[in-house]
Parts: structure tokens; C-alpha cells; sequence
């Protein structure tokens, strides 16, 4: 998670540093328009004066582009003439994109149709307004008071297209981007003219053609707020509000059932002209794709119009053919075309056909369902003691090991056992056995075994107390007198008064399981250590136990060796060692007793759980999520083994009194019954189970339901496209 955290500041830091940088560079661009703009102020003359047609004209116009309450204010009444390339930049925020056409370096306003005129080298004659330059002429081609007459007649007759009034169409109303070759001194010949026969409405099949069913997204977003919310009731610790989540759900769940199935109502129609003109093809090539050509059918040269995709054949038809078609006013789409092809006609014949929907929903589904089966602790244990809840089951009660194990209770039967049991010990994990209480038998033989006994030595060296020791004032006035007064506190000398135990306890230990028949005997990995742990304890006791002789002693035999011999007057072996080194050789002995323990308690532990038999085997499960880690001993090793002896007592019994749902029946390695029991699916807290059933039933509906209705309307709408292409191939 840390990884995914790391890759998303650092994104968040690209996105920031490249949308400052293009802020920077946009604002640059803009600072330096501003610039050229007024040097060229400073070096231009006036071409000439504004005309009072022309002031007239600009006075709607004196409005910044950008921040439409501010308006401009004209420097004088000069018409310059600027001469440079064409640019454009802007900065895109949220979607939308903010223009600046330049000419020269400088920004100037397009007014009307003045940017249809435009090349890659520009001869403007311009106005100044605050930061802009105002376009009256443009290359000779565009003048203001024209491009004022041409926008008129534009509304004109866009007014007369939308409004359907019928005539001859004088300019373009579909595509304003082409430009038109009407002249005021050139009339159109009857043959090239487009007329508007009638207007009418849209028909229901060309409304649901256009609109379609959609994919069914505001259900699908019911649906998930929904299981959302089902998620949330089946939280186990709830309780009041568990019943305000479980509203909620059904309340999304309800929308989006009534969202989706509900009779679907036409929107209102859009209006539908009839038209009459010459069927011509123009290509169009945009500066950006100079290498691709878009064919686009026109009636005329006055009106731009598309078709569906199944009537592109009808683009073969000779250039020039006066054609009759009926085009949506908004976006000029034809919805009939010709005599023959008609959205109406084919909809009648080949009905229309909607997967999308269905995919979203049966998605929606499919989402679900497989968290469904991720979350549940058990989704056939969730079903059943739903059922069980619904039915109102009681638990069957059992207070005795033969009754139960005479009618054992099958797989997902709700129970409740009473009694006594023991504790089980379990197979060893990484070397290690363990006691678990989750696992009890009930009835059956006491387990028993005979490695019982621990060795008085190792028992001894477990304590980490073996070395004995006194004071002995001498000693430490002759340390305190060599070192300068510097041998004090943990570096005291100390007699140790039983180092012939030691040695021997030691001895005793080391040859016990050091031996080859013993390591074979044992089959421990962890034996391995024995004898290096034993080693390090002999070299420890042989650095640290200085005796009164005159020569130390090289090595353990040597040290042997001496202690085998009477100490002078028939008194007991003493040696000196340092108080800072006794700690250290208890730690030693502990960590060799605990290895040897370890063994013993493993040879234990697998005598106990080959005595492990009869009665009924018990496994308690919790799939509550507020569970406790189950209760596997992980004992230090003497530890573990006085608790695996006190299993070998006959009062050693754990009472109990379960409730749950069964789960499994088997038997174990001794052919006594086992029951897997659940204690967390109780009657008592059956909402989390009951909402976990109810989340995968809802889950299942909606795939199993649109799964194949989305399969079976894909098929048909494929079906109806082919059907569509023939027909139109064979007419």
C-alpha cells in the first residue's frame, strides 16, 4: 500500500508541475501579445478613419470575449492595417477551452463569419479595444458590414429552418464551418435549389432511435449504492442502526429495480423537416489530418446532413440527383431518405434491439457475487442458518458423548452440546507441538504415555540457578587493590563452592544425548545444536572457573581430570569467577536445557496424541470477525511440557457449552466421529449470515437474469444489423 501511495503523490505532483507549466506558458503568450500589441501601436499610422456605418456596427461588439460584463472602449477612431501569420492558443480548465486567435503576435476579435476567411498569411485592417484588436476587413474578402448582412441572413434562415417555414434556403443552417458560394448577383438555377416542404414531428421510432434505452447506468448505480449498503448491515458488531442500513438498501435496490423495469416513456419529439434538393459529395481536409479526407453528403451546397451507417450505400447514387429527405432540425440527421430508406419503416420491420442495459446490470452482478464469495466466511453456512432462522429452527441438545455419537447430527444442522472434555494436542508445526482447546474430545480413552520423567539435571539447568557461590573478602581487596580500586560491582570475584556438580551435572547431561544412538533415536532437527550448545557451555565453565592450581587446566578432559583428584585436607573443589560470568553461563545452561526439553516434550506430545482416541472430536470455530486468534499453545518448552503432563491427569477437563451450526462430519486418524462446529451462527445473532445469504441471492438474480438477456439481445441486435445490410444490398 505504501508503493501505491508513493506512485500516486508522485502522479499528483506531475499532474500539478505540467498544469502550472501550461499556465505559465499561456499566461507568457498572453504577456506577450500585450506586448506586440503596444509596440505596434507606437509604429503603426492610421490607414484611414472608422466610417460611421462601421462604428455602428461595432458598438454590439465592444464586449471582452472572455469576461462578457467588461466592456471595451475603442483608443481612437484610426483603422491600421496589421499584416503577419495567424495563430491560435488557449488553456483548457474543466473541460472547457479558452481561445486567443492572433494576428502578427497581436490577439484580435473575429467578428461574425470573419474567421471562415482566414489563411496562413493575413492582411487585416484592424481597430483598437483595450488589449485586442478588432477585425473590420480581413484579405479582401471579408468586410465587416458584409459579414453583419451575412449573419442576418444566417438567422434568417436559421429562424426558417427551425421553424420549418417552407422555401428555398439561401444559406447555410447545418454546417456554418463551410463556406458558401452565394453571390447577390448570381441566382440558383431551380435544379440546385433547397427547398423545406413541411415540418413535422418525430415519430416513436425515430425518438427511440435517436434516444436508444441507454446502458442502464442509473439503475446500475441503485443497485451498487445498494449492496454498498447491504454491506454495511451485515457488520456484526451493529444493532440499531443495522435496521436504518437495511432500509436504505432496500430502498436502492428498490429504485433500481423500478429504474430499470419500469415502461419506458418517450421524450418529448425534436422537430423533423422535409426538404427537397441536389444529392452532391463534398471532401474535407482538416489542417490537422491534411492526409485524410472526410467524404460529406450535402444537398446542395446549402445544407450538411449524416445518415446511419447502413445507408452509406445510398452515396453511390449520382452527384446532382434532386433527392427528397426528411432531416432532424437540431442536428440534421436524416430519419428518411429517398423513397426507400426510412428509421420508421425499418424500425417496423426489424425491431430495435437493446443489450447495453443488461450488460451493466448483469455486471453489477457479477461484481457482487464475487464479493460475495470473498467476504462470507462460509456462503453455505450463511444459506443455512438463514434458513434455519426463517423456519424457526431450534438447536437439538445434547448432553451425553453416546447419544450424540449414536445419531450424529448431519452437515449444517444447529446444535448445542453440553459437557466435559480434554483439551487435544495437535501435530507438530515447524517442529513445534501445541495444545489447542479448540479442539476437545468428549468421551474416549485418557491419554497416556511413558516418557514422563525429566532428568534431575536438565531440570537443574532449566532454573538457571546451577552455579552456587560466596563472598570471600580477600579475593575482593586483592581485585580491588590490582585494578585501582576499578574492580567493583559485577566484576566482583566469587567463590563458586560446587563446581564438582557442576562439572559433573554438565558431563552427565552432554554424554546423554550426545551419543550416535541417541541422535538417530531422537530424529530432531534441533538435536543438531546439542552439541554445539554443549561445547559452548564446557568452554564457558573452562574460561571462566579459575581452580587453585598452578597450571589451568587447556581443556575439559584436562579439567576433569583435575577434579577427579582430592582436593587438599579431603575439602571440596573450589574455583573464582567473576560475578559478570555467572549470568552468562545460567543463560547458556538455559538455552541447552530448553533444547533438550523441547525433545522430551515432542516425544510427549506424540505419545499423547497417539492415546488420543475414541469418544467424539469436537473442533470449535468462530467466524465472527470480533473472533480471538484460536487457542494453540505457544508455550516456552518447559512450559509446554508441564502442560502436556497435566493433560495425563484425570481431573484435567475443560467444561463447556457450544452452540453453533455443524459444518463439517468426519472421522479422525483413530475413526472416532469429528464435528466441525461454527459457535459465531447462532440463532441469537442471525442478521449478519441472513443479510450475507440475502446480498449473494441478489447478486445471483441479477446475473443470472440479465446475463442472458444481455447474451440473447447481443445476438439479436447482430441478427438485426445483417438483416438491415441485406436488405439494403438486395434493393
Amino acid at each position: 500500500m505504501e508503493l501505491f501511495g508513493v506512485i500516486k503523490l508522485v502522479l499528483i505532483i506531475i499532474i500539478l508541475v505540467a498544469s502550472f507549466s501550461s499556465y505559465l506558458v499561456y499566461q507568457g503568450r498572453r504577456r506577450d501579445s500585450v506586448r506586440t500589441l503596444s509596440a505596434i501601436r507606437n509604429e503603426l499610422s492610421p490607414e484611414r478613419r472608422l466610417t460611421p456605418q462601421e462604428r455602428e456596427t461595432l458598438s454590439p461588439l465592444l464586449i471582452d470575449p472572455h469576461k462578457h460584463e467588461k466592456a471595451l472602449h475603442l483608443e481612437d477612431d484610426g483603422v491600421y492595417v496589421l499584416e503577419g501569420e495567424y495563430a491560435r492558443h488557449g488553456l483548457d480548465t474543466n473541460g472547457a477551452t479558452t481561445w486567443h486567435d492572433t494576428i502578427a503576435g497581436v490577439e484580435v476579435i473575429l467578428p461574425f463569419d470573419a474567421e471562415l476567411f482566414l489563411e496562413l498569411q493575413n492582411r487585416a485592417e484592424v481597430v483598437f479595444a483595450g488589449q485586442y484588436a478588432i477585425v473590420l476587413r480581413l484579405n479582401n474578402a471579408f468586410e465587416l458590414q458584409a459579414g453583419l448582412e451575412r449573419d442576418k441572413q444566417r438567422q434568417k434562415e436559421n429562424a426558417a429552418w427551425e421553424g420549418g417555414v417552407r422555401g428555398t434556403l439561401h444559406n447555410s443552417t447545418a454546417d456554418e464551418n463551410l463556406p458558401t458560394k452565394e453571390s447577390s448577383s448570381t441566382q440558383e438555377s431551380a435544379s440546385d435549389r433547397v427547398t423545406i416542404l413541411s415540418q413535422r414531428d418525430e415519430t416513436p421510432a425515430e425518438i427511440e432511435s435517436r434516444e436508444g434505452r441507454g446502458i442502464g447506468i442509473l439503475s446500475a448505480l441503485c443497485w451498487t449504492l445498494g449492496f454498498i449498503a447491504l454491506a454495511i448491515a451485515t457488520i456484526y458488531d451493529l444493532q440499531s442502526s443495522r435496521y436504518i442500513w437495511m432500509a436504505v438498501a432496500a430502498l436502492f435496490i428498490g429504485l433500481g429495480l423500478w429504474q430499470f423495469w419500469r415502461r419506458w416513456r418517450l421524450p418529448p419529439p425534436q422537430k423533423v423537416n422535409q426538404v427537397v434538393g441536389p444529392f452532391h459529395l463534398h471532401a474535407l481536409v482538416t489542417e490537422a489530418q491534411p492526409d485524410k479526407v472526410t467524404v460529406q453528403p450535402m444537398l446542395g451546397d446549402k445544407l450538411a446532413f449524416t445518415m446511419p451507417e447502413p445507408w452509406q450505400f445510398a452515396l453511390e447514387m449520382p452527384q446532382g440527383t434532386r433527392i427528397e429527405a426528411e432531416l432532424r432540425v437540431a442536428d440534421c440527421s436524416a430519419v428518411r431518405f429517398g423513397k426507400q430508406l426510412s428509421i420508421d419503416e425499418e424500425v417496423r420491420r426489424f425491431p430495435l434491439v437493446w443489450w447495453g442495459r443488461h450488460f451493466t446490470l448483469a455486471l453489477v452482478g457479477a461484481v457482487a457475487l464475487m464479493f460475495a464469495l470473498y467476504a462470507s466466511p462460509g456462503v453455505r453456512a450463511d444459506l443455512t442458518l438463514a434458513m434455519h432462522w426463517l423456519t424457526n429452527t431450534t438447536p437439538v441438545l445434547y448432553t451425553d458423548p453416546d447419544a450424540l455419537a449414536a445419531e450424529l447430527p448431519t452437515k449444517g444442522a444447529l446444535i448445542t452440546l453440553q459437557g466435559e472434555g480434554r483439551c487435544q494436542v495437535q501435530p507438530p508445526e515447524w517442529d513445534r507441538s501445541s495444545i489447542s482447546c479448540q479442539h476437545l474430545r468428549w468421551g474416549g480413552a485418557m491419554p497416556v504415555a511413558q516418557n514422563t520423567v525429566l532428568e534431575t539435571a536438565v531440570t537443574t539447568l532449566s532454573k538457571g540457578d546451577f552455579i552456587k557461590t560466596r563472598r570471600d573478602i580477600r579475593l575482593e581487596m586483592m581485585m580491588t587493590l590490582q585494578s585501582g580500586g576499578a574492580g567493583r560491582g559485577t566484576n566482583q570475584p566469587r567463590v563458586v563452592t560446587n563446581i564438582e556438580d557442576i562439572v559433573a551435572m554438565v558431563n552427565a547431561v552432554c554424554h546423554q544425548v550426545n551419543g550416535e544412538d541417541n541422535l538417530q533415536a531422537f530424529g530432531n532437527s534441533r538435536l543438531r545444536d546439542i552439541p554445539y550448545q554443549c561445547q559452548q557451555l564446557r568452554d564457558g565453565l573452562l574460561e571462566s572457573m579459575h581452580l587453585p592450581v598452578d597450571t589451568e587446566p587447556a581443556d575439559w578432559e584436562a579439567m576433569l581430570g583435575i577434579l577427579a583428584e582430592p582436593y587438599a585436607d579431603g575439602d571440596a573443589w573450589e574455583a573464582v569467577i567473576l560475578a559478570n560470568q555467572v549470568n552468562r553461563l545460567h543463560q547458556r545452561g538455559r538455552g541447552l536445557a530448553s533444547t533438550i526439553i523441547a525433545h522430551r516434550a515432542e516425544i510427549l506430545a506424540s505419545e499423547i496424541m497417539a492415546s488420543q482416541q475414541g469418544g467424539i472430536l469436537l473442533e470449535i470455530t468462530d467466524s465472527s470477525p470480533t473472533a480471538e486468534t484460536p487457542g494453540r499453545s505457544r508455550r516456552n518448552q518447559p512450559e509446554l511440557w508441564y502442560e502436556l503432563l497435566a493433560l495425563l491427569e484425570p481431573a484435567k477437563v475443560e467444561s463447556f457449552q457450544i452452540t453453533g451450526l455443524v459444518l463439517e462430519q468426519a472421522v479422525d486418524y483413530s475413526d472416532a466421529p469429528v464435528l466441525v462446529i461454527d459457535r459465531a451462527r447462532q440463532l441469537d445473532h442471525p442478521w449478519p449470515a441472513t443479510l450475507r445469504a440475502l446480498w449473494l441471492l441478489l447478486a445471483m438474480m441479477l446475473l443470472l437474469i440479465h446475463g442472458p438477456l444481455c447474451l440473447r439481445n447481443y445476438l439479436a441486435k447482430r441478427a438485426r444489423t445483417q438483416a438491415i445490410q441485406q436488405r439494403y444490398q438486395r434493393t
